[in-house]
């Protein structure tokens, strides 16, 4: 029999970084290897790419949408232990994937199980189901989940671990542009920059080549590129270097390509929020219920003649992508920019009236002492996709947010409450014999 630390460690292990498939299906595998031990109905879909895990029985089913891809490390010698070798130190269990998504999903299955031993006890019958989808493409935009959900009804209503503990049932709209700039050879005092290891990741090293050879590289703060602000973007701190050359260096530079979409980059996105290329986000008042923008720059490599910049974008509903994009091509006009790729979720809203929201708020307010808010969630995830969905947990009123970033750890007591947490939630509706669907 798998215990709660044991099989956490045992999935920490496993290298499922996003598009890595083989390994993202070895994590999957080992999370349904767990539901089997447990006695869980267990299958797949979506050609192997998701699998789930089930409990109880009755026409309503609650959703419980995790993942098992994580985001790239990034620079690994800026872990003080490795990402991939779980170590539990000064009460806190440290490896990439603890709190997105691998450290609630196993708090979630354990859950699970948690209710299934009260039915037991009790002999209180569940008249719902509890389906636990678990994605291995979350990371890489969600493919996953539409395939998922072309071949399977949509639970009845589901929450996604995948944020922090308030009611979010707000998710910003995510937008992913890469540009491509031409680069004049002549002009070249800068011959190769590279930096960024996934989308929706602020860079924590880059590096830049120039042409009489000698190699630089920045260093910065690696972060989830929703929340720019509390991360250190190692463009912007090559930016910066190159800003400290001396007088006839700096005007050499003034013809190369790369040197000028940097500097144009941080003028218009170093504030994290677009707002000096004209990205307008919702007065103060109006912040707290539905968010503001994010821009952040992700990724820059040249290729051939090119360079490539991407640009990683989260929008409020009353943003477009349109906008957007129109807005940063007009920016960066004078630079001949060529949008290369466009990859655009919405924002989604699910309605506060739906019922099983009161139990989950109810369950969270019975074991943390004090009410569970409302809030909006910054970052993509499967409830931009699964309709009836809000984001809720893991992460902890006034605890970092540690998503993305070098040195991902969770707290062990936290890990514990989100169980408790999650167990009662799920015990409030698949006990209860009434409808939980909007207007049942």
């Amino acid at each position: 029999m798998y215990g709660l630390i044991e099989s956490l460690s045992e999935l920490l292990r496993i290298p499922s970084i996003s598009g890595n498939e083989k390994e993202c299906k070895r994590a999957l595998d080992f999370l349904l290897e767990v539901g089997n031990d447990f006695g869980f109905k267990t299958g797949r879909a979506a050609d192997g790419k998701v699998g789930y895990i089930e409990i109880g029985e009755g026409q309503e089913t609650l959703g419980v949408l995790t993942h098992v891809d994580v985001a790239h490390p990034g620079d690994i010698s800026q872990w003080e232990t490795d990402p991939f070798s779980p170590v539990m130190g000064g009460g806190k269990i440290y490896g990439r994937g603890m709190v997105d998504d691998k450290g609630p999903a196993i708090a979630a299955l354990f859950a699970m199980r948690d209710v299934v031993n009260a039915s037991k006890k009790h002999r209180v019958a569940m008249n719902k189901k509890i389906r636990m989808i678990i994605g291995t493409q979350q990371k890489s935009g969600g493919g996953d989940m539409r395939e998922y959900l072309l071949e399977n009804p949509a639970p009845s209503y589901s929450f996604t671990p995948d944020g922090k503990f308030k009611i979010c049932n707000l998710e910003l709209g995510t937008l992913d542009l890469l540009l491509s700039f031409p680069m004049d050879e002549e002009c070249m005092q800068i011959v190769d920059i590279k930096a960024g290891n996934g989308t929706e990741t602020v860079p924590d090293l880059c590096k830049i080549k120039l042409r009489d050879g000698r190699v630089f590289a920045t260093r910065g703060k690696a972060g989830h590129a929703s929340e720019p602000m509390e991360a250190e973007n190692a463009i912007f701190e090559m930016t910066e270097a190159l800003a400290r050359l001396k007088r006839r260096a700096k005007a050499e530079m003034q013809e190369d390509t790369i040197y000028r979409v940097l500097q144009r980059m941080a003028y218009g996105f170093e504030d994290g929020k677009g707002l000096p290329i004209g990205i307008a986000s919702m007065p103060n008042e109006f912040r707290d219920v539905w968010g503001e923008n994010r821009v952040a720059p992700t990724g820059i490599f040249c290729k051939k003649d090119r360079l490539f910049v991407n640009i990683n974008c989260h929008y409020t509903v009353d943003t477009t992508d349109v906008y957007i994009i129109k807005t940063i091509r007009k920016f960066f006009k004078n630079e001949a920019v060529r949008v290369e790729r466009i990859a655009s979720r919405q924002p989604s809203v699910a309605s506060k009236g739906l019922p099983f929201i009161g139990e989950l708020r109810e369950a969270y307010g019975n074991v943390m002492r004090k009410p569970c808010e409302f809030g909006v969630n910054t970052v993509s995830t499967y409830a931009q996709i699964v309709p009836n969905t809000v984001v809720f947990g893991p992460s902890m009123d006034g605890v970092p947010d540690m998503r993305h970033r070098t040195g991902e750890y969770m707290k062990l007591k936290d890990l514990m409450l989100t169980e408790m947490i999650f167990s009662r939630a799920m015990g409030n509706i698949v006990f209860k014999n009434r409808s939980f669907c909007l207007g049942g």
